[in-house]
């Protein structure tokens, strides 16, 4: 059971009620999958936080909220640790991954909001300020009523997959790389993962034949398609706030 005044002692009700909802609804999954790995490992374990800090598997257990977006701000946090070895203080983060892409803006610091929304719920515990698209490796290609290319939101998620490899028919960015020659068919994972690009051509050819039948030139279009939702992601943290990303 979760306790609003326990999870989030603050006015605003819809708020309030909305995260403790979510707590309590992730909460079973999360408490059966810290059990399990509390007992794989002897020592001390920590869990990554959305705010970018960390805390024990006991908190985890009473607020699984506060973990939602924990694998993006990880991505957040390397990247400005790297960037700061090599001297680079102002960075906007890049973080491309099967079902989104996540980008954050670094103005010399890690930036932080309590206005974030999951799902369309808002969640008002802290987290790192990441603004996320639906354009990843498996985001689907389709083609609209005017005969123009649409990437995501929806994905070929991990089984059946996308069609390279081998098993789904979804026509996405992965497939679309992949019958351009931007991915190696020999090389995928250092070798052992053979992916086919018959399969991929066949799927773009048949989802977007009212947008050409060429299906190098449908992938080229998925591809363009997708690069111009994540720029706009990058226009969004940089630009539309003030920020030059030549900075």
């Amino acid at each position: 059971m979760t306790a609003s005044s326990d999870l989030l002692p603050e006015f605003r009700e819809f708020e309030r009620t909305s995260t403790t909802v979510v707590n309590s609804y992730v909460g079973p999954l999360m408490s059966n999958y810290l059990e399990r790995l509390q007992k794989a490992f002897n020592g001390q374990v920590r869990v990554m936080q959305s705010s970018g800090g960390s805390m024990t598997v006991d908190l985890a257990n009473r607020e699984p909220v506060r973990t939602v977006l924990s694998g993006p701000a990880g991505g957040v946090i390397g990247a400005s640790y790297v960037a700061g070895l090599a001297g680079h203080d102002n960075i906007m983060t890049f973080d491309m991954g099967g079902t989104s892409t996540d980008v954050a803006l670094c103005p010399g610091r890690l930036q932080t909001a309590t206005d974030f929304l999951v799902a369309d719920m808002p969640i008002g515990v802290p987290v790192l300020d990441i603004h996320t698209v639906g354009a990843g490796g498996g985001s689907i290609a389709r083609g609209d009523e005017g005969g123009a290319v649409r990437v995501g939101p929806d994905s070929a998620g991990a089984d059946p997959g996308p069609a390279c490899y081998g098993i789904g028919n979804q026509p996405t960015v992965t497939a679309a790389n992949l019958v351009l020659g931007r991915v190696a068919p020999d090389k995928f994972l250092a070798g052992r993962m053979r992916i086919d690009a018959t399969r991929s051509a066949l799927a773009i050819r048949s989802a977007l034949s009212s947008f050409s039948n060429d299906e190098y030139r449908s992938a080229l279009g998925i591809v363009r398609v997708a690069n111009a939702v994540m720029e706009r992601a990058l226009r969004v943290v940089s630009l539309e706030r003030g920020y030059d990303p030549r900075d």
